[in-house]
């Protein structure tokens, strides 16, 4: 279900406070050599919001670009294979613009359009998104 709720600047610093107190990871667009990264903030001050586009799409929050899937075990004439789980940790995503965020939604139907994707859905299940809406075209 989404919901539409508006902050005030002073209270985003209460928010990420009671955030970071809360074990929670935040991950925002930050400037980095005039490139825009998604990555961890600590402070709204650290989050960019005068860009147009990232350099690095937020997707990588739900499918990273390398993990690990499984691991295996190689014995005479056996191979023994071990899936693996992740270490998730609740995750907010501050300051995606709405065009990146309904990017979420298109690679949910791809991950799970015929059966659900372990990884691809226990992040999404951990991922919180806080939009910010575009200032420009």
């Amino acid at each position: 279900m989404t919901s539409t709720f508006k902050l005030s600047a002073s209270a985003l610093e209460t928010l990420f406070a009671a955030l970071s107190t809360g074990g929670w990871r935040i991950l925002g667009p930050t400037e980095n050599d005039g490139r825009v990264e998604v990555r961890e903030v600590k402070n709204p001050s650290q989050v960019a919001s005068q860009y147009l586009q990232s350099t690095l799409s937020a997707k990588a929050v739900a499918f990273p670009k390398v993990e690990r899937l499984l691991s295996y075990k190689m014995t005479p004439g056996q191979v023994e294979l071990q899936d693996h789980d992740p270490e998730l940790q609740p995750t907010v995503l501050f300051g995606a613009r709405p065009c990146e965020a309904a990017g979420f939604g298109v690679l949910d139907k791809v991950f799970n359009w015929d059966s659900r994707d372990k990884l691809f859905s226990a992040r999404m299940r951990q991922l919180t998104v806080i939009g910010l809406s575009c200032t420009q075209a």
